[in-house]
């Protein structure tokens, strides 16, 4: 197997905001931001994250690569182009497969319905589960909590925030904003549910 060659997180931004071909099998060093890089829409096969990463709001993203490896935390909280996923992927050293991954079937509505029953279950963006309390949760929280124990354990294996987009993505929904507010949610899950 040849080794992977590695690249700086800045120089991979560059590159792949310039629209340059990168081979595939890459090694990224650092963490890389690409918080709100709309025009981001591929990333190399084989890819490897070294640390941290940041794709919040690349709505032009549209599918994850086959074998990319997540080092560290990765963010895809608004990723509205998001709908593909790779059969498998490793994020800390554990891999991940598709069917470890639950569907859920009209995810917003199911959501929306819940959290606007009157008195039951909320919706609070601000945790992503409230401690001791099984009906209150952020949106990522309530696909995690919708999806069962299949959630529950894809929350433990990558992190509530990653588990909430697989689940989006894999449901076929686009990934909302997992940090927008109480109002800014409920609003985005009402238009959701409705059309």
């Amino acid at each position: 197997m040849t080794a992977k060659k590695i690249i700086s997180a800045q120089e991979l931004r560059r590159a792949l905001l310039a629209g340059e071909a990168l081979e595939p099998n890459l090694h990224v060093s650092g963490d890389a931001d690409f918080s709100g890089c709309t025009g981001l829409t591929a990333l190399p096969e084989g890819i490897t994250f070294g640390g941290d990463a940041y794709f919040s709001g690349c709505t032009g993203l549209t599918a994850l690569p086959e074998g990319i490896t997540f080092g560290g935390y990765a963010d895809f909280s608004g990723c509205t182009g998001l709908t593909a996923l790779p059969e498998i992927f490793t994020m800390h050293g554990k891999v991940i497969t598709r069917e470890e991954i639950p569907v859920i079937e009209d995810l917003d509505s199911k959501i929306y319905t819940t959290v606007s029953a009157g008195t039951g279950p909320r919706l609070k963006m601000s945790c992503w589960h409230e401690e001791g309390c099984n009906t209150t949760h952020c949106r990522a929280g309530w696909a995690i909590h919708l999806g069962g124990e299949k959630g529950y354990a894809l929350e433990g294996a990558v992190g509530p925030a990653m588990a909430g987009a697989l689940i989006y993505v894999a449901s076929g929904a686009p990934v909302p904003n997992f940090y927008d507010t109480d109002e800014g949610a409920l609003a985005d899950l009402r238009a959701r549910a409705s059309a």
